[in-house]
C-alpha cells in the first residue's frame, strides 16, 4: 500500500475534476446511450463483488495507516498552525486564482510541500478507491477508474506536448536572439558611420568658428587702437581743463569729511546722553519692580498663615467639611 501511495503524483485540483465527472455518472441517472458505453465498462456480478471486497480491505487499510501515524499529523498539525488560527478567528483569507501562486519555486524541497503532496495523494488514492468501490457495489462496473485513468493519460499527453512547445519555443528564442545579435550589430555599424560623419561635421564647424574668432580679434583690436588714438588726442586738448576741475573737486570733497566728522561727534554726544537716560530709567525700575515682589511676598506669606490657622480651627473644631459624619448602625445591632 505504500508503494501505491508513492506512485500517486497527481494534485488535488485535477483529482477534484476527475472525482465530479466520476461522481455524476455514478449519482445521476443513466439513459441508453450512456448505458450502452459503460457496457465495456461492467463485470459479472462474482467479479465486481471480489474487486469491490478487495478495495474494501484496501480503503480500510489506508485510512488506518492514515489514521495511526500520528508523526506525521502532527507535524502537519504544527507546519499549518497559521492556517489553523487563521479559520479559528475567523481572518480572511486571501483568493488564490491558481495552484502555482502560492509556492515558491526556490523552496520546492521544504517540508510543507512534501507534507502536503503525501496528503494530497493519500486523499486522492482514497477517493478514487472509494468511487471505484462504490460504482463497483452499485452498478458493477469500474467507471470511476477508467475515468481517473483516461484523466491522467490526457493530462500526461498534455504535459508531453507542452514539452514539445517549450522545446519549439527554445529554439524559436534562440532563432530571435540570433536574429536580433545581427540587427544589433548591424544599428551599431550604421551608427558608427554616422558618428564619424558627425564628427567631421563638428570639425568643420570648429575650423569656421575659428576663423571668425580670429577675424573677430583682428576687427576688435584695430578698433580699439582707434579708440586710444582718439582718446590720446582728447586727453591732450582738455588737461589743462581737467587740472582745474580735480583741485575744486577736492576741496569740495576735503569740505565734505570734515561736515561729516563733525556730524559723527555730535550724534556720538546724543547718543551718550541717551544711554544715561535709559540707565536711570532702568535702575529705578529695576528698584521698582524688587519692592512690588517684597510685598508680593509679604502678602503671600501672611495669606498662608491665615489660612493654615483657618483650617486648624476647622479640623479642631469639627466644623464646615471635617465635620464628622454619623455611621449608620448595623443590622445586628438593631436585632439585638
Amino acid at each position: 500500500m505504500l508503494n501505491i501511495t508513492s506512485s500517486i503524483t497527481i494534485n488535488s485540483a485535477s483529482w477534484g475534476r476527475a472525482s465530479d465527472i466520476s461522481s455524476r455518472g455514478s449519482h445521476e441517472s443513466i439513459d441508453d446511450t450512456q448505458e450502452v458505453y459503460y457496457d465495456k465498462f461492467r463485470l459479472p456480478y462474482f467479479k465486481a463483488s471480489l474487486f469491490a471486497t478487495a478495495l474494501e480491505d484496501c480503503i480500510t487499510q489506508i485510512r488506518i495507516l492514515d489514521q495511526c501515524n500520528t508523526e506525521i499529523r502532527l507535524t502537519k498539525t504544527m507546519v499549518e498552525m497559521q492556517k489553523l488560527l487563521a479559520d479559528k478567528y475567523g481572518v480572511e483569507k486571501k483568493e488564490i486564482c491558481s495552484e502555482l501562486e502560492c509556492i515558491d519555486t526556490e523552496k520546492l524541497d521544504c517540508l510543507d510541500y512534501k507534507l502536503d503532496k503525501l496528503d494530497n495523494d493519500r486523499k486522492l488514492l482514497v477517493h478514487v478507491l472509494s468511487e471505484t468501490y462504490l460504482d463497483l457495489s452499485k452498478h458493477r462496473r469500474f467507471y470511476a477508474l477508467s475515468d481517473y485513468v483516461t484523466t491522467v493519460t490526457r493530462k500526461r499527453q498534455h504535459s508531453e506536448v507542452l514539452i514539445e512547445e517549450e522545446a519549439k519555443n527554445k529554439l524559436l528564442r534562440r532563432e530571435t536572439q540570433r536574429q536580433l545579435r545581427q540587427q544589433r550589430n548591424h544599428i551599431k555599424s550604421v551608427t558608427y558611420d554616422c558618428n564619424m560623419t558627425v564628427e567631421n561635421l563638428k570639425n568643420r564647424v570648429q575650423d569656421a568658428a575659428l576663423n571668425v574668432e580670429i577675424r573677430f580679434r583682428y576687427i576688435g583690436n584695430w578698433q580699439n587702437a582707434r579708440c586710444e588714438q582718439n582718446s590720446q588726442r582728447i586727453t591732450h586738448i582738455e588737461s589743462p581743463r581737467v587740472e582745474t576741475i580735480d583741485f575744486y573737486k577736492q576741496r569740495i570733497e576735503q569740505e565734505h569729511r570734515v561736515h561729516s566728522e563733525v556730524e559723527l561727534l555730535i550724534n556720538i554726544l546724543i547718543n551718550l546722553k541717551l544711554r544715561e537716560v535709559e540707565l536711570n530709567n532702568w535702575i529705578s525700575f529695576k528698584d521698582k519692580r524688587e519692592a512690588d515682589r517684597l510685598y508680593r511676598e509679604k502678602m503671600t506669606i501672611a495669606a498662608l498663615a491665615i489660612q493654615a490657622w483657618w483650617r486648624g480651627l476647622l479640623v479642631r473644631l469639627e466644623l464646615g467639611p471635617y465635620k464628622p459624619t454619623k455611621r449608620p448602625i448595623r443590622g445586628d445591632k438593631k436585632k439585638k
